[in-house]
């Protein structure tokens, strides 16, 4: 006890710096980064105005909101284009998007398609942890994503397209 009593003030400053810590790692983690085709002059990925809080970074998991925004008189806006080196943590489709040109890391390997949807990635598509495909639907994804790890729940279907 004399010990504790002896090192109390040190011992609080350690659990308060924890405790501090815990708090703010939360928040640094990642943010849920919405698709908005905000430009009203493209849907590119690398567009920092199609996105509500910026381009997704390897933290920033990437949804892909419904109903399909389409701020201007653009055709396709379901069709979102890909440049060299995209990246997101994850992604997740409310909606029929279709993803395809360049290429795109996932660092988590999350996809999820609700229910009711189909989305395609019509783009090489890599995770270095496999990637894992949740949710109600189908996924479609370019043959270049066949050699990949995948993950399957709920019994969902993934076709490969050419």
């Amino acid at each position: 006890m004399k010990i504790l009593r002896r090192h109390r003030l040190s011992i609080a400053v350690i659990l308060i710096t924890l405790q501090a810590t815990w708090q703010v790692v939360p928040a640094a983690r990642g943010a849920t980064i919405d698709w908005s085709a905000g430009s009203s002059a493209d849907f590119v990925w690398g567009n920092g105005l199609n996105w509500a809080g910026g381009v997704p970074t390897v933290t920033g998991d990437a949804v892909f909101v419904s109903p399909i925004p389409n701020p201007g008189t653009l055709p396709n806006p379901n069709i979102v284009l890909l440049g060299a080196a995209s990246v997101a943590n994850s992604l997740n489709f409310q909606d029929r998007y279709t993803l395809t040109g360049g290429d795109l890391t996932l660092t988590s390997g999350g996809i999820r398609v609700d229910l009711a949807q189909t989305a395609t990635i019509a783009s090489q598509l890599t995770g270095g942890n496999g990637l894992s495909k949740t949710g109600g639907r189908d996924l479609e994804a370019d043959e270049r994503a066949e050699q990949l790890h995948w993950h399957y729940q709920h019994f969902e279907w993934l076709d490969c397209v050419e």
